[in-house]
């Protein structure tokens, strides 16, 4: 079903519900507000989706968006941990853990990591962020517990463009698996430790990556985050065999 005014109307209520023990996390009470009025703006009607116009159609200074994405000190994985704890309960019994990519158009630039590459939304090249995410389902309803933005390697060698948008020194081009396994494997397991039992064995198959999910990510005794690298790992090479294999980093084929 296609998100509309009406639907967004509707859930508006639901909305500020969710988004109060979301942004509980970072901090100062006027980074909360910016935080909340951001992914208002995003979820709202309206075509562009960039600070001046949705600060424009919330009536609100675009200041305080610009300085929550730019120069607010919050932790990316402080969020992800609660939406792991909001999300989860409502899906379960959970029925899989997905391991894919997501792409968002974009019309302009400047945004971190944007470039004319493969996106999924679409089925093919355009001008896109992507990120790599785990996926939580119920079968029916599916929703992101963990993620990081893929960085293309013209972003990465380009230093001009890098210090303008505050790519830090010290990050380095790395393919989807490679930039994406970390803190995605971190999120999987931080999910499964407590909700691996949920899954039915029966609706998947008896690959690497399945076994270790049902172990919860590591047997008695090990390294829990090693063992779950090495799950992603498998997870993501059997997703490159089912689609044919990736042709170079930014045109992952068949994968959306």
């Amino acid at each position: 079903m296609k998100w509309n005014a009406r639907m967004w109307r509707n859930s508006v209520p639901q909305f500020f519900r969710f988004m109060a023990p979301v942004v509980a996390s970072l901090g100062r009470s006027e980074r909360r507000r910016a935080a909340t009025h951001y992914v208002e703006g995003l979820l709202m009607p309206g075509q562009r989706k960039s600070i001046e116009p949705m600060a424009a159609r919330l009536g609100v200074d675009a200041q305080s968006l610009q300085q929550l994405v730019s120069s607010s000190p919050w932790s990316d994985e402080a969020l992800w941990q609660v939406l792991r704890q909001e999300v989860i309960p409502h899906l379960e019994p959970l029925e899989a853990w997905v391991v894919d990519e997501s792409g968002w158009l974009k019309q302009g630039q400047h945004s971190v990591g944007v470039g004319h590459q493969y996106c999924g939304a679409v089925g093919k090249q355009a001008n896109c962020q992507v990120s790599v995410e785990v996926v939580v389902s119920d079968g029916a309803v599916a929703a992101p517990i963990a993620g990081r933005l893929y960085l293309p390697q013209k972003w990465v060698e380009d230093g001009k463009r890098r210090a303008e948008v505050g790519v830090p020194a010290a990050v380095q081009f790395q393919t989807k698996p490679e930039g994406g396994s970390t803190p995605v494997g971190d999120g999987v397991y931080a999910a499964s430790d407590a909700h691996a039992q949920s899954l039915d064995p029966s609706r998947a198959h008896p690959t690497e990556a399945h076994s270790a999910l049902c172990r919860g990510g590591g047997s008695s005794g090990a390294d829990p985050g090693r063992d779950w690298a090495r799950f992603f790992s498998a997870a993501v090479e059997e997703l490159r065999l089912e689609s044919g294999g990736w042709a170079d980093a930014s045109n992952p084929t068949g994968v959306g």
